[in-house]
């Protein structure tokens, strides 16, 4: 399996990072299945410093299942939703 990282940093306009937090949360629990992925963990940062990212969201994924996400409502729904939110993003891939 493949893990694909997409670790972001709100820009300034999000003044509760805490709140929106809780928003990209519920809308990853709301997610319906995509071909091929078999979890998704939102991870928070833990340290309050300006140089830090504020989330870090793992797909855990078949390789051939990148297409299904980029294409899938989820994917669609987190750039919509909170694209604009976002200071900066990353995007990492690995397998493990």
């Amino acid at each position: 399996h493949m893990k694909h990282c997409i670790i972001a940093k709100f820009g300034d306009m999000v003044a509760d990072k805490k709140e929106t937090l809780a928003q990209v949360k519920a809308l990853f629990a709301a997610a319906a299945p995509v071909e091929g992925v078999t979890g998704i963990v939102i991870h928070e940062n833990c340290v309050a410093r300006d140089n830090r990212y504020d989330l870090m969201i793992v797909v855990e994924m078949a390789r051939d299942a990148l297409g299904a996400w980029d294409a899938s409502e989820i994917h669609h729904q987190w750039k919509a939703q909170f694209g604009g939110m976002l200071a900066s993003k990353a995007i990492f891939d690995y397998e493990d």
